[in-house]
């Protein structure tokens, strides 16, 4: 007959492991909310600045590859933490009730806080990398401790090393919720990665244009209804026709003009600019024009930022592409700037000038340090400041500012600019 522990366990300590457990829960499914508003071009409560940004976090190179490779989503693997937490809780409190031997759901809650830990670890590296503070991260952050720490000193028995005779019944009871809920959550997440390629869910003309919008969920045509509507209203700044564009990446008679303001650094800028490619191969031919221009978020050259990092990237590689501007090689430099934004010097960024650009070193030099060169970057801030921009990227089409959204952008491409287009009627259904 086996022995009782539940007179051991400290009648707190399964209702704190339920309420934690019930909690990441619930603020992973928000933060996976708050993803799908975000990507049908809805702003986050938790993106506040450049800096204060969840947005950052979770359309960084490192989110986008766990999506791609397990099929969910940052705040997916949130809730599949939760639901292991709080499947793993509850067995132990039913344990804890039927009078049954708990070490090994003790082990159990143990092991999974100790992955939990173990993960907020990585990911707190990763937000560090990215010089990006996710407000919801630390909220997710702040769960799993109070949960470890119950787990830690609020259970009987050693903490470590984890008793043998239960650490194999352990480890198969905490693989099996998780894997149970990643398996519940794949279907949802799949929708919600498709949702940031849009290439592969775009096509051209109003057939494809009704399927794309059938295929978002209730949320997400919610949110592209709004702020198709949000730009329909804004106004277009008198000081705009000051500011002629300089550089043009498609037909100068498109019906859609897309204006990007953008700082080499801005992991939203890299993911705008990859959208946009999408977009541009999605839309017929001739419906998009783009028209980029430099918004360094560095007080060396953009005396509107209070601070600057030292490094001098952000503007050289500003003045680097004003000095592309008309040489037929902006749009190559650009995505070469982008692609290895996390590891940019500002020799890196004059070798990469250099190779893709039509000047000699001496002389692409001679134009970055140029008054001329300096005085279009004031030009682009500037008119940047007439839109009121509180950060990058800003983006405007036809004039006014609208949503960084990819889903955005591709609905007015395909419908040149007519917010009243009989397809878009789909997105007052629920």
């Amino acid at each position: 007959m086996s022995t009782s522990t539940a007179p051991t366990v400290r009648p707190l300590a399964p209702v704190l492991l339920v309420a934690l457990s019930a909690g990441m829960c619930l603020l992973a499914l928000y933060e996976w909310m708050e993803l799908l508003l975000l990507a049908a071009g809805g702003s986050t409560v938790c993106s506040l600045n450049e800096t204060v940004n969840c947005g950052a976090v979770w359309t960084s190179r490192f989110a986008t590859q766990v999506n791609a490779v397990s099929g969910l989503p940052v705040a997916g693997w949130g809730l599949v933490y939760g639901v292991a937490c709080l499947g793993s809780s509850l067995l132990l409190v039913n344990r804890l009730l039927s009078g049954v031997a708990a070490e090994r759901s003790v082990a159990a809650v143990r092991l999974v806080a100790a992955v939990g830990l173990l993960a907020c670890a990585g990911l707190f590296f990763v937000t560090l990398q990215l010089k990006a503070v996710c407000l919801l991260c630390l909220g997710t952050y702040a769960l799993t401790f109070g949960f470890a720490a119950v787990a830690a000193f609020l259970l009987p028995g050693a903490l470590l090393p984890l008793p043998r005779a239960h650490l194999p019944g352990a480890v198969a009871e905490a693989a099996l919720l998780a894997a149970a809920a990643w398996v519940l959550l794949l279907y949802p997440g799949l929708r919600t990665r498709a949702l940031k390629a849009p290439a592969s869910t775009m096509g051209e003309g109003p057939l494809q244009l009704a399927d794309f919008l059938a295929g978002l969920d209730g949320v997400s045509r919610k949110a592209l209804g709004e702020e198709l509507k949000a730009w329909q209203q804004r106004p277009v700044p008198a000081e705009a026709a000051k500011f002629p564009a300089r550089e043009v990446e498609g037909p100068v008679d498109a019906p859609v003009r897309v204006a990007e303001f953008t700082d080499v650094l801005c992991g939203h800028c890299r993911a705008l600019a990859e959208g946009l490619d999408a977009v541009v191969k999605a839309v017929p031919a001739g419906r998009l024009r783009v028209e980029p221009h430099q918004f360094p978020l560095d007080s060396e050259c953009n005396r509107n930022i209070a601070r600057s990092d030292g490094t001098g990237v952000r503007c050289a590689a500003a003045r680097a592409l004003v000095c592309m501007e008309g040489t037929g090689s902006y749009g190559t430099l650009s995505r070469k700037l982008f692609a290895e934004q996390q590891g940019l010097t500002r020799a890196r960024v004059l070798e990469l000038a250099t190779s893709v650009g039509k000047l000699p070193a001496a002389q692409l030099e001679a134009c970055m340090a140029s008054p001329e060169t300096q005085a279009k970057i004031d030009a682009d801030i500037q008119l940047a400041l007439a839109y009121g921009i509180q950060g990058t990227p800003l983006v405007v089409v036809n004039g006014r500012e609208v949503s960084a959204s990819p889903a955005v952008l591709y609905v007015l491409a395909v419908t040149s600019g007519n917010v009243a287009d009989t397809a878009l009627q789909a997105l007052d259904q629920p």
